[in-house]
């Protein structure tokens, strides 16, 4: 079930970058982030923490964090979540959707 949230992420990401840099300068970031960091946009749910990282080395502090409340307002967009009030960290969302898969998983072999 969280490959589905994977995909989220992943989309939310690539479609982030590209509407605010475009093309041509999101894959060169995502060569970047896969030469120097063996991460991509599929796998960011993994360290999403290294590929925040990456973007910052990449685009500078003020940039990544708009991208990064983008990115999560398209993934709460997406799974009909309620957006976050502070401003999160891509990571603590990962976190709580993997606890969201946890606990769905958990209702349904309860009721088996």
């Amino acid at each position: 079930m969280f490959n589905q949230y994977r995909s989220v992420i992943s989309t939310a990401i690539d479609e982030t970058l590209e509407s605010i840099l475009g093309t041509t300068i999101k894959e060169v970031i995502y060569e970047y982030v896969r030469h120097q960091h063996d991460l991509d946009a599929e796998t960011c749910d993994k360290d999403p923490d290294e590929f925040m990282k990456a973007l910052r080395e990449m685009i500078g502090e003020n940039a990544t964090m708009i991208i990064e409340n983008i990115v999560i307002k398209k993934i709460c967009s997406s799974l009909s979540l309620k957006e976050p009030t502070e401003t999160p960290h891509l990571s603590d969302w990962i976190k709580r959707l993997k606890s969201l898969n946890y606990e769905s998983s958990a209702r349904i072999r309860n009721r088996g």
